[in-house]
């Protein structure tokens, strides 16, 4: 993992958390998000921590419960994953645009608990396209408007574009595979 680049990407993720500067409308969505993937960092580091074996199942269960809590059905009416709530909050367009972006931030999940390299990288890209996405929120909030929404639709398209081969190779190696240990084998064992 590109250690400065992910160090620069989580200090402004922090940043952002505490102080989003979006304007009013959209500073909660942006905190939690935020919140979220620093907490998906903390999980990062929990895991390759020495003690991580260590540790108590109720910890892991309480890990487990706060990524999770905001689409339990008891909070899922008032979670921006809930692309009801979202349009209720920001409109149809940009309201679709939010729920799609924080699935795909939700999609890093996974990639909190696996160390290998292109997990690692894939963290990084979601990482960056919240940033992006905060920063045209940011600049049109200095010129008190909010970005396009075509603009929008174009860094989420950018973003599937330039992933979706990294993405595919990931995904279909591993299905063929299994994991990545199991692939090494099978070619050095093979006849």
């Amino acid at each position: 993992m590109n250690s400065e680049r992910f160090m620069l990407e989580t200090e402004r993720i922090r940043e952002i958390a505490a102080s989003p500067e979006v304007g009013e409308a959209y500073d909660r969505y942006f905190r939690n998000a935020a919140s979220f993937l620093l907490m998906l960092e903390e999980e990062r580091r929990f895991v390759t921590s020495p003690e991580e074996e260590e540790r108590p199942l109720s910890v892991w269960e309480e890990k487990n419960h706060a990524l999770y809590s905001d689409v339990l059905p008891e909070n899922y009416k008032k979670s921006y994953a809930d692309p009801a709530f979202a349009v209720a909050a920001f409109g149809e367009d940009y309201g679709r645009f939010f729920s799609t972006l924080l699935f795909e931030l939700r999609s890093a999940i996974p990639f909190a608990y696996d160390p290998e390299e292109a997990s690692e990288e894939r963290f990084m890209q979601r990482l960056e396209l919240f940033l992006e996405v905060h920063s045209a929120f940011s600049m049109a909030h200095r010129e008190n408007t909010v970005p396009p929404i075509h603009a929008l639709h174009r860094i989420l398209y950018r973003y599937l574009y330039d992933c979706m081969m990294d993405e595919t190779l990931y995904e279909v190696g591993r299905s063929l595979a299994g994991v990545p240990e199991i692939a090494g084998h099978i070619l050095s064992e093979g006849d």
